[in-house]
Formats: C-alpha cells, structure tokens, sequence
C-alpha cells in the first residue's frame, strides 16, 4: 500500500511538472495598440473619416467637422504649452538661473542692485542744484522782498539736502553726476535773462511747478525705492518740498 501510494505521488509530479513546461511554451499575446491595430480598428469601422492632407474626410469626399475641430482644438492646446513661460525648453535655453545660482530668489549671484533709485538720485541731486542755483540768482535780483527771503531759503534748505543726499549715495554702488540736467539748465539760462518784476513773477511760477514735480517724484520714491535710506530720505524731505511749493504758491499770489 505504501508503495502504491509513492507511485501516485511520483505521477502527480510528474503531471505538474509537464503542465508547467507546457505554459513556459505558450507563446505570448502579442501587444495591442500598434499601427496593426489601428488598421484592424480601421477595417473594423467602415466609413469613419481619414486624414487626407491637413482634414479629416470620409470616403465620399465630404469633411468630417467634428473630427476637424478636436484635431484643430489638440494642436491650439499643444501650441499653447509649447509657448508657455517657464517651460522646459525655456529653461534650458535661459541658463535657468535660480539652478546656476546667478540670481533669482535662492540664488547666490548679486541681486538686483538699486533697481530705480538711481534714476531718483540723479533727478534729486539736479533738482538740488536747480533751487540752489536759481535761488542765489533770486537772492542777488529780485526786487521783492519776500522773493529775495524765498531765494535764501532755497540755498539753505536744499544745500542741506544735497549734502544728506551725498552722504547716502557714498554707501551704495551708484555714481552721482554733479551736472545739471538738460530741462534744469534750460531754465537757468531763461531766468538769466530776466530782471525786475518780471524775474520775480518768472522764478516764482518756476518754484511752484518744479516743486510739484519733485514732490512727485519723492512721493514714488518713498513707495517704490530700494535702498532703504534713500525711501528714508525722500519721505523725510517730501515734506520740506510741500513747505516750498505752499510758500511759492503764497508769495505768486501776491505778485499778480
């Protein structure tokens, strides 16, 4: 009995043994979505449209709209990934900055360096030298008192300015021009050709609209600067310059 069963055993082994060397031979099934299936798919579906040149059309010739339209719709949404900012291709042909360390936020490279201050410090410092100028010119011609006491205090005033002004810039990378710009030496040159009335009520309309400028301009600086003490510096003078442009408007109304 023992040895009857050993042999049932043996040929149960033997039996799974074949049955596994039988499946390791299965061939197997061949991988589904090729362009063989896609003719099957096409000879399975009679009539449906095909690409002849850029449309889709059915076999009598006719357009298929639809089809067209999800073709015309895939490529618009393709482009428009193509063209989007920050892309990989994008990347690779900017030099991606942030991943080279040459600036951007996590960067080692050197920030940004005074962005629009130093548009402001050369605005400033030829505003200061405008009044300085003109308000010497003032205090050596006018015929009016209060226009002589304006002058002065213009001397005064932006002298301390400009100096404030110097002692900022010394500590940032921005060079400082001591000239005049053109619009400022334009009105130089026609205020030195007047005298009498006439140059009083002349320098004081230039006083009143040049400070309305320049009130303007440190107004933006003092939103929009970089350097922290030049902001510091246009809100603490902004409000001299309203003092100006107050006694200017004043002392205009007299003169008319």
């Amino acid at each position: 009995m023992r040895r009857l069963t050993m042999l049932f055993a043996a040929a149960f082994l033997l039996c799974g043994c074949d049955r596994d060397r039988r499946d390791d031979e299965t061939p197997a099934p061949k991988a589904t979505g090729g362009a063989a299936d896609a003719r099957s798919a096409d000879q399975v579906s009679p009539g449906a449209p095909e690409l002849r040149g850029d449309r889709a059309m059915h076999e009598d010739g006719t357009v298929d709209a639809a089809a067209n339209d999800n073709r015309n719709r895939f490529e618009g949404t393709a482009n428009d990934i193509r063209a989007a900012p920050g892309n990989h291709n994008d990347n690779v042909a900017g030099g991606n900055e942030n991943a080279s360390g040459q600036g951007g936020v996590g960067g080692t490279g050197p920030m940004p360096q005074t962005g629009g201050d130093p548009a402001f410090v050369h605005a400033a410092a030829s505003a200061n030298r405008l009044e300085i100028e003109l308000g010497k010119m003032a205090f050596e011609k006018a015929n009016d008192a209060a226009v002589r006491d304006f002058g002065r205090r213009m001397i005064d005033d932006h002298s301390k300015a400009q100096t404030e002004l110097e002692g900022i810039v010394k500590d940032t990378d921005i060079n400082l021009s001591s000239d005049l710009d053109a619009h400022h030496r334009e009105m130089v040159d026609r205020l030195s050709r007047l005298s009498g009335v006439e140059f009083d009520r002349e320098y004081i309309s230039m006083m009143v609209e040049d400070h309305q400028k320049v009130i303007e301009r440190f107004e933006s600086q003092t939103r929009n600067g970089h350097v922290a003490a030049l902001r510091d510096f246009a809100s603490k003078t902004v409000a001299t310059l309203r003092e100006h442009r107050s006694a200017a408007e004043e002392i205009r109304a007299k003169l008319k």
